[in-house]
């Protein structure tokens, strides 16, 4: 079994060597390296930092992994943490069977990451056959449409069957974020029309979390580079370039705001929390108002209503926010329009709360 949950050292974009208080610094040379905290490629076990413990083996033989799952969440919670000012979680995502993207009736087959009581790092959907549907990855639900397995690393090599057809994909993710806190978790699932594990289903493979001291650095040129890529024609490349803005942190933000001009102006937070609460107000006409506001500003605040649908114990509320991400999102829109989506969705990520409620952040040692 490779499970890891001592800290090693690697290296971001330079090499170099440094000692740990460095290595977790808040600025200057090396605050970017990233410490591995957790890694498990599940060859024997999974450990009670897991909800769910069930492991299973390929047809293929191959691989042992965390699965099969359908419209299960599974949870990671890991504890005790040290220093840091971002996070990092990689690992492969297996999807299996017939998942069925956009289909007017069978889908759509939605599956999300989300950090435990925080926001939604990716809600996407994928679908195994062009007959059946296209598929919102490497973009987020109603924001992209592609051809079924666009950007899997590797297809019907698990050796998985659906109707005597092969019908498995490897989706390989990387997220790095800003977070500060002594705990993380992330909550993995699939909703929508995802049946049983005989019809679609999912598992994870080489879950790997590691902390950074700080951003990972980008210059102007770089920034310019990952701008063009972010509205370009590959979308892989633009899923890329998105999540690399947001490691880079505040300048990246900062570079964003700039090229999408005047227009995109930061979210006032305490007037956001005010129309959240009065989504749930006695009075129908402050709901209504509450929504209409909502609305209008526009895509930055999607994560955000995301988490309100996901986690309000409120009938009301929860129609209400689904209704709002509706409005805000729509498939099929045009390259300048999905580029600034992609780009205030990572500015949204860069100054999002990450922490768990409950959980405090670090104090840095020295």
């Amino acid at each position: 079994m490779r499970l890891s949950m001592a800290i090693s050292v690697t290296v971001v974009v330079a090499i170099c060597s440094l000692s740990p208080a460095q290595e977790v610094g808040q600025a200057g040379k090396g605050a970017h390296v990233a410490r591995s905290v957790y890694f498990n490629d599940f060859t024997e076990a999974a450990g009670a930092e897991w909800s769910n413990r069930n492991l299973s083996v390929t047809p293929s033989g191959k691989d042992r992994f965390l699965g099969q799952f359908a419209k299960t969440k599974v949870s990671l919670t890991l504890k005790k943490l040290p220093a840091h000012k971002f996070v990092r979680i990689s690992f492969d995502l297996y999807v299996i069977g017939s998942w069925d993207g956009y289909h007017a009736k069978w889908g759509p087959d939605p599956w999300m990451i989300t950090v435990t009581g925080g926001p939604v790092l990716m809600e996407t959907s994928f679908s195994y056959d062009n007959a059946v549907g296209l598929q919102a990855f490497p973009d987020d639900l109603r924001q992209g449409a592609y051809p079924a397995q666009t950007g899997a690393a590797s297809l019907n090599k698990l050796g998985f069957l659906w109707n005597g057809k092969r019908a498995d994909s490897v989706y390989k993710f990387s997220f790095t974020f800003p977070h500060t806190a002594d705990a993380v978790g992330f909550d993995f699932s699939a909703t929508g029309n995802i049946v049983d594990v005989d019809d679609e289903s999912w598992g994870l493979d080489n879950v790997k979390v590691e902390v950074l001291g700080g951003p990972v650095p980008a210059g102007p040129k770089q920034f310019q580079q990952l701008w063009e890529q972010l509205g370009g024609k590959d979308p892989m490349e633009a899923h890329r370039a998105k999540w690399r803005f947001v490691a880079a942190g505040k300048p990246a933000a900062a570079f964003l705001r700039k090229h999408l001009s005047d227009k995109t102006r930061p979210v006032d937070q305490k007037e956001l929390a005010r129309l959240i609460a009065q989504l749930g107000d006695d009075n129908w006409r402050k709901r209504d108002a509450a929504s209409e506001a909502l609305i209008r500003m526009g895509r930055p605040i999607q994560p955000i209503i995301q988490n309100v649908a996901r986690e309000t114990a409120s009938q009301e509320v929860r129609i209400r926010a689904n209704d709002i991400l509706k409005s805000l999102t729509t498939v099929n829109i045009t390259p300048v329009k999905l580029r600034r989506y992609r780009a205030e969705q990572a500015i949204s990520l860069i100054e999002g709360r990450f922490e768990q409620p409950g959980t405090r952040p670090v104090k840095r040692a020295g």
